[in-house]
């Protein structure tokens, strides 16, 4: 005879095999390892507000009780993980990432020199209101660019380093 009925441990598979805990998005590999990094339930829940704290102390009941289930599970999604990110890393190699990346920065800066250049020449030294420029730029790269390029042209223009604004964009 049982006094009461136990709830069900509030996990749920979705489509792609990934357990999940159920009404929210929080993986069963995300709660092992801050388990396994010595988080105890109510750290967890402050980890995943989304989380109640009876569904915590039933899931971790139920990965102690089939802890080779788990690890089982875990090593699948581990060994899922590494081929996704080598699949990714043949679709799109990061390899020379950071050299194009420089390089588009660098034609940024060149079509923002030719146009500043264009311009003053027109204008007789005078800043035009508009300057076209690419735009994969954000605002503060474009700030930055024009005040560094501004102050090489002519270098009377530079503020007091004490009333430059902080743009962001580290260089």
């Amino acid at each position: 005879m049982q006094a009461f009925e136990l709830p069900p441990v509030p996990l749920r598979e979705d489509s792609h095999g990934v357990v999940r805990v159920v009404g929210s998005r929080v993986t069963l590999d995300s709660i092992v390892a801050v388990f396994d990094r010595g988080a105890t339930p109510e750290e967890i829940v402050q980890s995943f507000p989304s989380l109640g704290l009876g569904d915590v102390y039933a899931i971790l009941a139920w990965v102690v009780s089939r802890r080779a289930d788990v690890d089982g599970y875990l090593a699948r999604r581990n060994g899922e993980e590494q081929e996704a990110r080598q699949e990714a890393e043949w679709r799109f190699p990061s390899a020379d990432l950071r050299e194009r990346l420089l390089a588009r920065r660098g034609r940024r800066i060149s079509v923002i020199k030719i146009a500043l250049d264009e311009n003053f020449d027109r204008t007789r030294g005078a800043m035009p209101g508009v300057i076209e420029i690419p735009s994969i730029a954000t605002v503060g790269e474009v700030l930055d660019d024009l005040v560094l390029l501004v102050t090489l042209r002519d270098p009377r223009r530079l503020p007091r380093s004490s009333s430059l604004p902080t743009l962001g964009h580290a260089r």
